[in-house]
């Protein structure tokens, strides 16, 4: 497909994001709160785009109320309440990749919870099918931005709030737009998955909603062909996949964690 620009709406960009718990203030490692995760929401919540946020009916008011506290009534909150029951098939590949042991002992860091969490794993793979079922519904078209409910981690990046107060528009190639934290190279995936190495950062990807579509089906099928070898990982690592099943779609900038606003608009930002 050719490099082109949409001229009549690429510049308006929705934006969608989930967020279902995972109990993670229980976790040994990387654990944060609902309430720590309500704050890094509020860091970029600010912004004036068309916001779709999917998660269960006990944060919606919240979401909605940190919304409203900037002014921004152009949120649409989307429950789901079986977030696992929504694909039970990919849900019960991933769980049975770990079905032994050594698929957890064979990971450098086998505490990450890419190595041993299916819920993880599985919700992280439920950003590009929140997506597809706003397009299926007709909540979004287009451009349309996927964010996760905790960019930027509160500050890691972008160090003043306030900053966020500004309508996001950038004209887009008709590709899959993505950073990466690394050069993409020939390493085999299973090499990958052992290192925990990262190419693709998943916390913000750009695409028009028919390569969106595509992007479901690519990564919902490499990672049950990576489930079927008894391994698992994140969705950073099945992009990696499917990009290199189908190379063409994609388009990459290297580029820091989270610098995807930063580099894809001309605002100036305080950053780290």
């Amino acid at each position: 497909m050719s490099k082109k620009i949409w001229n009549n709406y690429s510049e308006n960009i929705t934006l969608v994001t989930c967020f279902f718990e995972l109990n993670r203030g229980k976790w040994n490692k990387f654990n944060r709160t609902n309430g720590d995760y309500y704050k890094y929401f509020e860091t970029w919540a600010r912004i004036h785009n068309d916001l779709i946020v999917y998660c269960s009916v006990e944060h919606k008011e919240e979401i909605i109320a940190i919304r409203e506290k900037y002014g921004r009534k152009n949120t649409r909150v989307v429950v789901i309440d079986d977030i696992f029951g929504v694909d039970a098939e990919l849900y019960n590949s991933i769980k049975q990749s770990i079905s032994n042991p050594l698929s957890i002992e064979y990971r450098l860091t086998p505490e990450n919870p890419e190595c041993w969490n299916v819920e993880y794993n599985y919700i992280m793979l439920m950003k590009e099918w929140c997506i597809n079922h706003a397009i299926q519904h007709n909540y979004a078209s287009g451009m349309i931005a996927w964010i996760d409910f905790g960019f930027n981690h509160g500050d890691f990046y972008y160090k003043k709030a306030e900053e966020f107060d500004f309508l996001w528009e950038h004209k887009f190639s008709y590709k899959v737009h993505a950073i990466l934290v690394k050069p993409v190279d020939d390493l085999p995936i299973f090499e990958i998955v052992r290192n925990m190495n990262t190419y693709i950062q998943g916390c913000m990807i750009v695409a028009p909603d028919k390569l969106w579509i595509e992007l479901w089906n690519l990564v919902r099928k490499n990672m049950v062909a990576l489930n079927k070898v008894g391994l698992m990982d994140d969705d950073q690592t099945i992009l990696l996949m499917a990009y290199r099943e189908n190379s063409k779609i994609f388009e990459f900038e290297n580029g820091q964690w989270f610098s995807h606003f930063a580099k894809w608009s001309d605002r100036r930002f305080t950053i780290q």
